[in-house]
């Protein structure tokens, strides 16, 4: 029989996922070798906070609040994880295998030290580390054969000079939001793009992207933001697109939007941009099943007539479109039976007489109806009714909503299914909050509940939280 330490060398050659997943069920002793190899570690610097994470032969894939380990025995080490840590400054990877790295929300992040002069990475992924230093990556993935698939530099908040982009030419996925990385040109020779996403890059031209959008034929196009985009851009959208993103592009008009034609569209975003209903009546695309046109404030009940032929939508975001009406709502509300989001917040032509008409929607998972000032307790009831538990987000914030409107949620038809819940500036009164807290175990799901500027004394406030020890309320 082997003993442990010549088990646990055995195991390190072996495949990870085999490790963790069939060797940690043959018998305990084999489970707690391999969970051996997981907690054994050297970290440099306070384990709490330490400031340097050696990866040696290790395997690491970190969330949130999780050990910070490293040097742990693997030797075939593929994926590379790290997000929301705090307190890590350098990140050493003498890793020859490395194919996935991944490293989001490090605050602190400011070096990484390689061992090798190149990597064969098929996936490099960098999000909102603000302070990391980028220059050597950059020099290492120019050097490295152009293995990459996906590439991820996004929310990096600092400029990023690439000389020489044939590393990404058989990028599929390339994401760049909120960085600057000069010009495009370092994706000129791409010719296998699926995915691009450029958003809130502020001196992007139409010039320049023609050609990549003729060489490749992209199912995402994300350009949210990009104030230079105007509408002869319309024209070389490639037919292959499924997602599209023109929000905030604020020279974009109606004549371009007359202009698209993507035929197996399924989801758009046009939101604050300056559309009229001649733009949003003109699209033809009825296999379409999200449409986001919040802050479209000029679109009218001519627009959601024509909204009502989507008869595949499921989401449908129309926050801060004042002037439409129960008429147009009630039309989609009767012909597009599959939706499942509706936001509809500050539209305050809108009452309990579409919202009913909306309840026979019985897909309906989340709703925003954030000051909709025409909206009570009359609709909400039946809407709660209606869906019950498969309801998981509710926002009736500043509208007419009562007691009467809390207690049918929570107490009676939405129980094991709410998660989200906000009756903020809401009338509430306290023996309705104590009668919420009574059945605090029954609400399994509840993450947030809200009753922000409501009059709501201590003891309820008090016995609420008491009660709710797993969901975050918010007064």
């Amino acid at each position: 029989m082997f003993s442990n330490g010549a088990l646990e060398t055995i195991l390190c050659f072996q495949d990870v996922e085999q490790v963790h997943g069939t060797c940690s069920l043959v018998c305990k002793r084999w489970y707690h070798a391999v969970s051996s190899l997981k907690c054994t570690s050297v970290v440099r610097g306070s384990s709490k906070a330490p400031n340097t994470i050696f990866m040696g032969k290790a395997i690491v894939i970190l969330h949130g609040n999780d050990q910070l380990v490293a040097n742990i025995p693997f030797q075939m080490l593929t994926s590379l994880e790290l997000s929301h840590q705090s307190g890590v400054q350098i990140i050493d990877l003498p890793l020859h295998s490395l194919k996935h790295l991944s490293l989001r929300f490090l605050r602190d992040l400011r070096e990484i030290t390689f061992e090798r002069d190149y990597y064969s990475l098929t996936s490099f992924s960098i999000h909102s580390c603000s302070q990391l230093k980028l220059n050597n990556i950059i020099s290492l993935l120019e050097k490295s054969p152009p293995t990459l698939e996906k590439f991820e530099l996004s929310s990096m908040k600092q400029t990023i000079h690439i000389s020489d982009g044939s590393f990404l030419m058989n990028v599929k996925r390339f994401d760049a939001r909120l960085s600057d990385l000069g010009n495009l040109s370092i994706l000129h020779n791409c010719t296998r793009l699926e995915y691009l996403d450029l958003s809130k890059w502020k001196t992007i031209k139409t010039k320049d992207l023609v050609p990549i959008l003729q060489k490749n034929q992209l199912f995402t196009l994300s350009l949210w933001g990009c104030d230079t985009i105007d509408d002869s851009l319309i024209l070389y959208l490639p037919k292959t697109l499924r997602n599209l993103n023109l929000s905030c592009c604020k020279r974009l008009t109606d004549a371009g939007i007359q202009q698209l034609e993507c035929p197996n569209l399924v989801k758009l975003q046009l939101w604050w941009c300056n559309l009229t209903d001649d733009a949003i009546c003109s699209l033809k695309m009825p296999q379409l099943e999200s449409l986001n046109l919040n802050w479209a404030k000029e679109i009218t009940d001519h627009s959601l007539s024509h909204i009502s032929t989507f008869t595949s939508l499921s989401t449908l975001m129309l926050s801060k479109c004042s002037r439409i009406s129960d008429r147009g709502l009630m039309q989609v509300a009767k012909a597009c039976r599959l939706l499942q989001q509706v936001d509809i917040a500050e539209c305050n032509n809108i009452t309990d007489v579409s919202v009913l008409e909306l309840s026979n929607c019985t897909n309906l998972r989340q709703l925003n109806f954030y000051r909709c000032s025409g909206i009570g307790d009359t609709s909400i009831v039946v809407l709660a009714k209606k869906l019950g538990h498969g309801l998981e987000g509710l926002n009736v914030a500043g509208t007419q909503c009562t007691d009467v409107t809390l207690r049918s949620v929570l107490l009676e038809h939405c129980t094991s299914g709410i998660s989200v819940f906000n009756m903020s500036q809401c009338r509430i009164s306290n023996d309705a909050v104590l009668d919420v807290a009574k059945v605090g175990c029954d609400l399994i799901h509840l993450v947030t509940l809200s009753f922000q500027g409501c009059d709501i004394n201590i003891d309820a406030k008090e016995a609420l939280q008491a009660s709710l020890k797993h969901t975050k309320c918010l007064f």
